[in-house]
């Protein structure tokens, strides 16, 4: 017995003497057990006072005081610096915000041995309403962030924010100074403005499909619901993968299919030209051109040769003109490149989105995964942009022998045109035509009822 208890002993000196060795131990949000509560605590307190002081300078258009919050040093004089330049770019498109509300998500908060130093994983989100704006707010989800504190004299304070979104990422990525950042927010307000100025007056949604298409038509407005029903990662569609940073394309396509009433081509043996465009849900195999955005470009937009019009299925698109987008519409898709200057055949494109929203003054909003987004403003995108492309799908879709989405049981499954979905080819559309309904639904009566606009 007493062996037994010596054994005993000796193993917990073990535990205890590794735990020690490697340095710290992890509390994580949920814990039912927490050694810390008091430090826990009190930073969660400091990081969500830190947050308010973030937004309310936003609001402001003036940097807060920080000092009881910050330890000032290199990484928190860069944050300052990016917080700055954020006010900057807000104050020349008149941004400031009107209203807010932020979400902050503790992942987890690991302390060291010592229990004076911790970093702190959190996801943000926000609502905002920014003046002379929509009065819809702008909505980001799912943005990863990494905080360390230190406890000097008995409070904690931030010692390094990692503070970058995926906004600030692309930024990052053209490699220029604050200057130079400063100069380009500038310019790309002049390049906005100028864009805004010459989109021609948008009619509405109803209006564009009846007038421009009488069978098979793309759905605008069925596309936008989709993309504002799924904008983010918890109410995404699980029947699809979601494909961590890297998901735009793939939500885009979704919203085409699921939304827009496109039907999917999954290519023929005697078509080795093409992979198609499609997404089996019953396997997860896809095409590139499902979630990739160069070869989503190439199957949607013809080549010289126009082989694409024989496909049987998916998409068809031509590109406005990018200094002159006239005809800009919802539904359209805007790919961005970030890594290319004027060299039209290189490949960094990578970033698309779907046109949410046009105001009467031109002002253009857009929903996105990757960062996850809903009611953008086009701007935050074309600050990092080299490059843009504007994708306007067609409107009649109609070919031969098309397999279109239609439902049955709450699911999607394809149909051979003719099916309840839509009229068979040559029928009178003008009374039988409808899109299907919102996805997931069972409701008889609404199946006669086009996907509600945003």
């Amino acid at each position: 017995m007493h062996n037994q208890k010596r054994i005993f002993l000796a193993l917990i000196l073990i535990v205890l003497c590794l735990s020690v060795y490697f340095g710290a131990f992890r509390v994580q949000a949920d814990s039912v057990v927490d050694l810390v509560t008091p430090d826990r605590q009190e930073i969660k307190r400091v990081i969500n006072v830190y947050f308010e002081a973030r937004y309310q300078s936003i609001k402001n258009l003036q940097i807060g005081n920080f000092d009881a919050l910050i330890i000032h040093n290199t990484d928190n004089l860069k944050e300052l610096d990016k917080l700055d330049l954020t006010i900057y770019q807000n104050e020349v498109y008149q941004l400031r915000y009107q209203t807010y509300v932020y979400y902050l998500d503790f992942s987890e908060i690991i302390f060291d041995s010592s229990g004076s130093t911790a970093n702190v994983n959190v996801t943000e989100g926000s609502d905002v309403i920014y003046e002379n704006s929509s009065p819809k707010p702008t909505k980001l989800r799912g943005i990863q962030q990494a905080l360390s504190l230190q406890k000097l004299n008995g409070n904690w304070k931030i010692s390094s924010d990692k503070y970058e979104d995926e906004f600030w990422r692309m930024i990052k990525n053209i490699n220029l100074t604050n200057a130079e950042l400063r100069t380009k927010i500038e310019k790309t307000a002049t390049l906005y403005a100028s864009i805004k100025a010459k989109i021609a007056p948008v009619k509405s949604l109803a209006t564009q499909n009846l007038e421009s298409c009488t069978i098979l038509c793309y759905n605008r407005a069925g596309a936008v619901g989709y993309a504002n029903d799924h904008y983010d990662y918890d109410n995404r569609n699980q029947n699809y993968a979601y494909f961590l940073n890297n998901d735009c394309t793939n939500f885009v396509s979704q919203a085409l299919f699921l939304g827009g009433g496109i039907s999917q081509y999954i290519p023929f043996s005697w078509d080795p030209s093409s992979d198609g465009w499609y997404y089996k849900v019953d396997n997860g195999t896809h095409s590139t051109s499902w979630d990739e955005v160069d070869p989503f470009h190439a199957f949607l937009v013809p080549a010289a040769t126009e082989r694409h019009y024989n496909y049987l299925g998916g998409p068809q698109a031509r590109e406005l003109d990018p200094n002159n987008p006239i005809g800009l519409q919802t539904g359209v898709i805007i790919q961005f490149n970030d890594s290319c200057s004027t060299s039209p055949t290189c490949s960094g494109w990578d970033h698309s989105v779907i046109v949410e929203e046009i105001l009467g003054n031109g002002t253009i909003y857009v929903d996105s995964h990757s960062p996850d987004g809903k009611h953008i403003s086009l701007y935050f995108f074309l600050l990092y942009a080299k490059q843009t492309r504007y994708i306007h799908i067609n409107d009649n879709l109609y070919r031969p022998f098309v397999y279109i989405p239609a439902i049955k049981g709450g699911q999607m499954i394809p149909q051979l045109a003719g099916s309840t979905a839509y009229p068979a080819p040559g029928q009178n559309a003008s009374s039988a035509m409808s899109a299907y309904p919102p996805p997931g639904s069972n409701n008889t009566a609404k199946r006669n009822q086009a996907y509600p606009a945003a």
